[in-house]
């Protein structure tokens, strides 16, 4: 009887808050991964979105330049 009377006396209490959390803890390790995993995908995404950009801003590049020098000919065509 000594030894009860030594117990904690919120222990249970402390135990069971202690669960709580640690199920809570456990609850959003899976939906930070499940998080992690969709902004993965997002990112695959987005890298695919940059180098068609990249295609698209060269492309346009060479075109302006194209153009330029067609109607520098074209000038000095009708100038001769």
């Amino acid at each position: 009887m000594a030894t009860k009377s030594v117990e904690n006396p919120h222990e249970e209490q402390q135990k069971t808050l202690l669960n709580r959390i640690v199920s809570n803890v456990k609850k959003l390790n899976d939906v930070l991964e499940d998080m992690n995993s969709r902004i993965q995908e997002i990112n695959e995404y987005n890298r695919d979105i940059v180098v068609l950009s990249q295609f698209w801003t060269n492309y346009n590049r060479n075109a302006t330049f194209n153009l330029m020098i067609l109607s520098n000919n074209e000038k000095i065509d009708y100038n001769e």
